[in-house]
């Protein structure tokens, strides 16, 4: 770096050197021509007329430089002020075209910075989106929703084995009817889905020979059952159901373990895990009840 500020000072003194002698020889090409227009008998002069002599003295004066008007800083100032303190170079005044390419350099450079900044907060943008949609998508699925698997033929025909369900964790009271998932400790040491059939304060009694659910003495419709054989499990009925509790079973009455049998017996409110709202069934994706 010092060795580049040592040669940057050395040209411009050599500069400053060449404009000291310029001058020097312009003033001593003034002196010569005043001291030669103010000889009378210079160059043979004596030997023409008047009117030769004033011919002669006007050609020999528009011969002579003219110095009038021009003017040279020679000032050491003029020179070194450029010279910052950072010891950066001086800045010299460029020809047109010179500027013009300056110019357009810097405005290459000015859309090329531009642009990448433009990549980057694009890529940035992308970032925060993706990064905002996976963060919704946890509290959605940590707070109120979450995907179950089937597992098992209980609730033929409605849902078969290997279909998945979303499951509303919504905070609600069971209805008869709704399809729900269930966490009560049972013999299968895995939740369960069931179907509810009765809530408590209800009273549930069973026809077993002819395949019929009261609810309250009142026949329950059953439009989703595939028909079939319904199998008696070891509870009695009719059954009361205690407040707080659900009487569940599922829609494949011939092949389902469900409240009708103490394996499982009664459904605490407290282990429905929640309300199943869609499945992903051979049908597609499919509403079984609302949120």
């Amino acid at each position: 770096m010092n060795d580049n500020n040592n040669t940057r000072q050395d040209e411009i003194k050599e500069l400053y050197d060449e404009i000291l002698a310029e001058k020097k020889r312009r003033e001593q090409q003034a002196q010569d021509a005043l001291q030669k227009q103010n000889t009378p008998a210079d160059d043979g002069l004596e030997n023409l007329n008047i009117s030769d002599k004033y011919s002669r003295k006007a050609q020999d004066a528009s011969e002579q430089p003219h110095f009038k008007n021009e003017k040279v800083s020679l000032s050491p100032v003029n020179l070194w002020e450029s010279e910052n303190i950072d010891n950066e170079p001086a800045v010299i005044d460029m020809p047109d075209d010179s500027v013009k390419i300056r110019s357009d350099k810097k405005a290459k450079k000015e859309k090329k910075e531009k642009k990448e900044s433009k990549r980057v907060y694009s890529i940035y943008d992308m970032a925060s989106v993706f990064i905002s949609a996976v963060v919704i998508i946890l509290i959605l699925f940590t707070f109120f929703f979450r995907f179950v698997g089937v597992v098992g033929e209980s609730m033929v025909p409605t849902l078969d084995d290997g279909d998945w369900l979303l499951v509303s964790q919504k905070t609600y009271s069971p209805e008869n009817g709704d399809i729900v998932v269930i966490s009560q400790p049972n013999i299968f040491n895995e939740n369960i889905v069931k179907r509810v059939v009765a809530i408590g304060g209800q009273t549930i009694d069973i026809d077993f020979t002819n395949g019929l659910v009261f609810v309250d003495g009142a026949i329950l419709e059953e439009t989703y059952l595939n028909g079939g054989i319904m199998e008696n499990g070891d509870v009695n009925f009719p059954l009361y159901i205690p407040q707080g509790y659900l009487f569940v079973m599922g829609d494949n009455r011939a092949h389902s373990t469900d409240s009708r049998s103490s394996l499982i017996g009664l459904v605490r409110e407290e282990y429905v895990l929640g309300r199943v709202a869609y499945g992903i069934t051979g049908e597609g994706f499919t509403q079984l009840s609302g949120f």
